[in-house]
């Protein structure tokens, strides 16, 4: 039985990838990387130094409803912050768009650490859905071009 969920933000609830290209003024064109999570080094988007305009201003995926469904028990979303910016900027989307998680945010690179029976991580990292596995817990990999790249490789 689950009673806890995290769930991801960037690739999951935001589109990251084609709020960047917009930020960046880069068209989006499928998903035309060599790498799998590094896109953004490849693509030469530089998102540590973006401003808390574009993390706030970031487009909501078209599924993170159906994903936010899958969250059973208490509810928290798990997301890296790269700067002050992306800290401040990830916690007023979480406002705009899910105002009653706004106090359930956790920032955290390694979530794994959250592992533990009756916990679930929904992600498009498959390496953080492996981890967060290995050490107890169940995930849910959310399909996207580069966690499907990575699946390939």
């Amino acid at each position: 039985m689950i009673e806890t969920t995290y769930i991801d933000m960037d690739g999951v609830l935001t589109d990251f990838y084609v709020g960047a290209h917009d930020w960046m003024g880069k068209p989006v064109e499928g998903f035309p990387y060599d790498s799998a999570y590094n896109w953004a080094v490849e693509a030469g988007i530089d998102y540590e130094n973006f401003p808390v305009n574009f993390w706030i201003d970031l487009p909501k995926y078209k599924d993170a409803d159906k994903w936010m469904d899958q969250a059973k028990g208490k509810i928290y979303i798990a997301t890296y912050h790269t700067s002050v910016n992306s800290l401040v900027g990830k916690t007023l989307w979480v406002r705009k768009h899910y105002p009653q998680l706004e106090k359930n945010i956790i920032f955290i690179r390694d979530k794994w650490l959250l592992a533990a029976r009756g916990r679930l991580l929904i992600d498009d990292n498959l390496d953080l859905t492996d981890k967060f596995i290995e050490h107890g817990g169940q995930s849910l990999l959310v399909p996207r071009p580069w966690s499907e790249r990575e699946l390939s490789i």
